[in-house]
């Protein structure tokens, strides 16, 4: 979380979930109460 110059805030949150296949990754970044950015991936394990 951060604070900005304005009196705002920022966060950036990491969801990580392991997977039977590998793992599925959602990162958000929020700025001030509303979804600013929404990546969302998936790795695969490889054997």
């Amino acid at each position: 979380m951060m604070v900005t110059d304005d009196g705002g805030y920022e966060m950036q949150v990491y969801d990580r979930t392991l997977t039977a296949t590998g793992l599925d990754l959602t990162f958000s970044r929020i700025r001030d109460g509303e979804q600013f950015k929404l990546i969302k991936g998936a790795l695969t394990k490889v054997k």
